[in-house]
């Protein structure tokens, strides 16, 4: 009995051993936001004591009677190392080499995620040697249909040649910018999805007031349909679960049927996740199977395993390159062959995708079409929308749980998921209002926020009147400078036409830091803005553009000689390309033969404005613009 009982004991002590956490953004190396009150959280058991210190200084808490607990600290200088324990009773949690700095939020999608390893090589990495003075956290991918207090993330790492390849390319060369020139540390706090709208880092109450009740009816009644048809499709079949489905003998009478090359959404499952099966039999002579050498199955999103007459074949693990595998000799025979492959999708679309001539096998001279009907089944499934495109989600998950966290600014790359028709339009709204509600939310009103204008990007045009949705959400985009202690950084000039994800993340962070440098650190002197049209009038034939922000004055980028990047329309708004000089150090003059009377102006209005070349003296690229008189 009293075995039992001291069993019972040891155990209930190793249970409550668990009780106390901290917030997961507070790990080891963390950067914590210098001159503003932090707030440090967590939970432990109902009603606990919490201790906490920070060094030499003692803080006192108390749980409530959920186990939530929250000490507010004084404002602390920027430096370090410090050290922070917390304890509640006989639970320690101690936490390590904690700097005070300033902190950036690195949000958007996949320009902002796109890591430096993506951009550089390793060699380039390898060059910047440690930098204890920046640190990166990146919260892991992931949604909620409701708030959450619980953040999914990695710990802080310390830049060095180990970790940065894995930090944001943007964020890793802002940061950069400013230790070359401050020294203070910088905290780059990674919080991005690829291919997301900006819908999704809204929260729900803001998306009501911003005449989005509509699309959040219809989000939670997709949802509801969803979770139906993961519940159906919840027990995979024996056969497959047995690791059947690639045997010889194996009966896919049950199967369904699927056209391929085409993704499982066009199949009639869209929004499925998981692992999908494919079977064909293709028949053959005895010369075909002996001259056989490759198989080509086009493309696959996300992973294939691939077999022939249940022999492995070859996999693949990245969604956009051609599968062609070499057929190990022996492998086919005269007769019935089978092809069995397997895919894995982790999100967004999934399946076979690319061109049907891609899909053959190579058999001499000659290539056999494996396009057309295949057999389907579904395995282990789920059925979701792509989050990344669902309003609120990841706010709720990846952003609100950041929301008592104090930093100093945000980085925002993103634009990409809304640039078209209407929504192009939209944005300029819905973005302002997002960035009032962050500040808002973290009662903090002036906290910085500084964003990236779309790039350059997609074929170049030599028709001035062609519609651009991207120079529509760039004009959104820049609308949102209305707003105090806000910064555009504008990279029409380092985009890649044939690129969504330009290589040249460097000229990206060090146009945002110029922003910083210049508002937060004190080079007054920094010019940092773009320069941008703010008179217009008309001089006989011409139009006078007066600008602001050029510095020593306006342009054409070196080694050209004829400023171009101008079009010009009358009343009947049709536009032609106009002529254009700097007769002035902030005065352009633009004039077309054509147009007797110009009432229209633009700049560099094209998704990829390959020839506009204005800059002013310090090699900041004029922004687009689109002005009626």
């Amino acid at each position: 009995m009293r075995l039992t009982i001291f069993l019972f004991l040891v155990f209930t002590l190793n249970l409550s051993a668990q009780d106390l956490k901290l917030a997961e953004i507070f790990t080891n190396h963390a950067v914590l936001q210098r001159g503003k009150m932090l707030k440090v959280w967590g939970w432990s058991a109902p009603d606990a004591t919490i201790l906490l210190s920070l060094d030499r200084e003692k803080f006192r808490g108390k749980a409530n009677e959920n186990g939530e607990w929250e000490i507010s600290l004084a404002k602390f200088k920027a430096g370090g190392p410090h050290r922070m324990t917390v304890s509640s009773g006989n639970e320690k949690i101690a936490l390590k080499d904690l700097y005070f700095g300033d902190v950036w939020i690195c949000s958007g999608q996949s320009n902002m995620e796109w890591t430096v390893a993506q951009s550089e090589q390793m060699d380039s990495i390898k060059s910047y040697g440690s930098i204890p003075n920046i640190r990166h956290i990146k919260v892991n991918r992931s949604y909620n249909y409701e708030p959450s207090n619980h953040l999914d993330a990695g710990t802080w790492e310390i830049a060095s040649p180990a970790t940065i390849g894995k930090f944001t390319g943007v964020g890793f060369h802002f940061a950069k910018s400013i230790i070359e020139n401050h020294d203070v540390p910088i905290g780059l706090l990674h919080t991005s999805w690829g291919g997301s709208r900006i819908e999704a880092w809204m929260s729900e109450d803001l998306l009501m007031k911003s005449g989005k009740a509509a699309d959040m009816k219809a989000v939670k009644a997709s949802r509801d349909k969803l979770v139906q048809l993961s519940e159906k499709y919840k027990n995979v079949s024996p056969e497959i679960r047995n690791g059947m489905w690639n045997d010889k003998d194996f009966d896919t009478e049950n199967w369904m049927n699927a056209e391929l090359p085409g993704v499982w959404e066009n199949n009639g499952f869209p929004n499925l996740n998981g692992d999908v099966y494919y079977r064909k039999t293709i028949e053959l002579t005895e010369k075909e199977a002996s001259e056989a050498t490759k198989i080509s199955l086009a493309k696959i999103d996300d992973k294939d395993e691939t077999y022939i007459n249940g022999e492995f074949v070859g996999r693949n693990k990245s969604w956009d390159v051609l599968r062609a595998y070499d057929i190990p000799r022996n492998i086919l025979k005269a007769g019935s062959n089978f092809i069995a492959v397997k895919v894995t999708d982790g999100y967004g679309r999934g399946g076979f995708h690319g061109s049907a001539e891609d899909m053959f096998l190579q058999v001499g001279e000659q290539k056999i079409s494996l396009s057309g009907t295949w057999k389907m089944q579904i395995g282990k499934a789920r059925f979701l929308p792509e989050m990344q495109h669902q309003p609120v989600v990841l706010y709720n998950k990846m952003m609100y749980p950041l929301n008592r966290f104090p930093v100093l600014g945000v980085l925002w790359y993103q634009g990409e998921s809304n640039a078209g028709g209407q929504d192009a339009i939209d944005y300029a709204r819905l973005f302002q209002s997002m960035i009032t509600d962050w500040r808002t939310v973290r009662n903090d009103p002036d906290m910085k926020f500084y964003w990236v204008q779309l790039a350059n990007y997609m074929k170049t045009t030599d028709d001035a009147n062609k519609k651009s949705d991207w120079a529509v959400l760039r004009h959104s985009q820049s609308a949102a400078l209305v707003l105090e202690n806000t910064a555009e950084a504008v990279i029409i000039d380092v985009g890649e036409a044939d690129d969504i994800h330009p290589k040249d993340k460097k000229t990206v962070g060090q146009r945002l830091a110029r922003a910083a440098r210049a508002e937060v650190y004190g080079e007054t002197d920094l010019v940092y803005k773009n320069p941008r049209v703010f008179a217009m009038k008309l001089k006989k034939k011409s139009l006078i553009l007066t600008y602001e922000n050029v510095a020593e004055g306006l342009q054409i980028k070196e080694g050209q000689k004829v400023l171009n990047g101008f079009a010009l329309a009358d009343e009947d708004g049709v536009f032609q390309w106009a002529n254009a000089e700097i007769i002035a150090p902030n005065k352009v003059r633009v004039w077309s033969d054509n147009i007797k009377t110009p009432t229209q102006v633009r700049y560099a209005w094209a998704d990829n404005p390959d020839k506009a070349n204005l800059y002013s003296s310090v090699g900041l690229p004029a922004a687009p613009m689109h002005k009626k008189r």
